[in-house]
């Protein structure tokens, strides 16, 4: 659909949180225009059941990213 030329994703664990970015160069879209459909009510359902949050960020011809913080309990001392 985005038509994207280049995607990064970048995983990153903090003290408190995972964080995932995933960010292309396709064609965007105007966000407050375009309903939610299941994939994006999808994503901001299973950040909130988690406990996180979802965030998207796009415009027409300026690509689309999408920010996830999930919060974990698990120690990170040992990585």
């Amino acid at each position: 659909h985005a038509r994207a030329k280049q995607v990064s994703i970048i995983l990153r664990l903090t003290a408190h949180n995972v964080l995932l970015q995933i960010k292309d160069d396709g064609i965007g879209f105007e966000f407050e225009k375009v309903k939610r459909g299941l994939g994006l009510s999808n994503i901001y359902n299973r950040a909130e059941l988690f406990g996180g949050k979802a965030l998207f960020t796009s415009s027409p011809g300026k690509g689309c990213e999408v920010n996830v913080s999930l919060p974990h309990t698990a120690s990170v001392a040992g990585l």
